[in-house]
């Protein structure tokens, strides 16, 4: 399947709420704190995926259910900021969806339609948005969470260095790097009594991290029969890329 070009650049499967928005020069402080609070207005929400759909230039994408709430956030950055989404090219609503191929053959959609038939609907939580700078000719990178109405992302951000390479959250969890057989590595993440083992791909210098979100499946012994949903999966992914990041390292995922 050929993916979003952006998903090789560094960012993970999204919905985007408001692109192109303001150069990185321009990102000033205030900005920053009006997004922080834009965000802060949004009640977190549930959704799903649904259907595998394309738009009329062959883009094949997954609709979320309900698209309401991207459509009031979009809407409120636009006002903010004088923004339209994709500078109105396709109308001054947005269209909510998760890119999943660029220009395809109609052919080419059934057979992703048919790929993904076994796992839709994909049910997700939203409780935060990313605020990204780059392009996909070079790589994206996340400058700020903005959490969403009474979200906590202390987890995210409060570690502490336990062991080399292993990092510890007094919000009940801990990752570490456990096994490096390059470019192959294991990253362990235990909460509690529960451990899962995540695989990634150590790029040259082993400062870029690529993790793999198809290793979560399920837990280590002896709790190796309960099943990993998304919403954990994604849980995990995130606590991981953040204590990555508390280490100095950059993380993206293989999608």
């Amino acid at each position: 399947m050929d993916h979003d070009p952006s998903a090789s650049a560094g960012i993970p499967p999204h919905v985007t709420l408001m692109y192109p928005f303001l150069p990185p020069a321009h990102l000033t402080e205030q900005v920053v704190n009006e997004l922080e609070r834009l965000a802060a207005n949004v009640t977190p929400f549930d959704f799903v995926l649904t259907n595998v759909r394309e738009f009329g230039q062959g883009v094949v994408y997954l609709e979320p259910e309900p698209a309401e709430p991207f459509v009031n956030l979009s809407n409120e950055i636009g006002r903010r900021f004088g923004l339209l989404p994709f500078g109105g090219e396709f109308g001054d609503v947005l269209l909510p969806h998760l890119t999943l191929a660029m220009p395809q053959v109609h052919s080419a959609t059934q057979r992703i339609a048919d790929t993904l038939a076994p796992v839709l609907p994909i049910k997700l939580h939203a409780d935060q948005a990313w605020l990204m700078v780059g392009d996909s000719k070079t790589r994206w990178t996340r400058t700020r969470r903005l959490p969403f109405r009474g979200v906590s992302l202390r987890d995210l951000t409060d570690f502490s260095k336990r062991w080399p390479d292993g990092f510890e959250s007094p919000h009940g969890f801990s990752v570490k790097i456990a096994e490096v057989h390059y470019p192959a590595v294991t990253m362990r993440y235990t909460e509690g009594d529960h451990h899962i083992d995540v695989y990634a791909e150590a790029l040259v210098g082993f400062l870029d991290f690529v993790l793999w979100p198809g290793s979560i499946d399920h837990c280590s012994r002896p709790h190796d029969s309960e099943q990993i949903n998304d919403a954990t999966r994604e849980r995990i992914l995130e606590r991981i890329e953040a204590a990555l990041e508390f280490g100095a390292y950059n993380a993206g995922r293989n999608t």
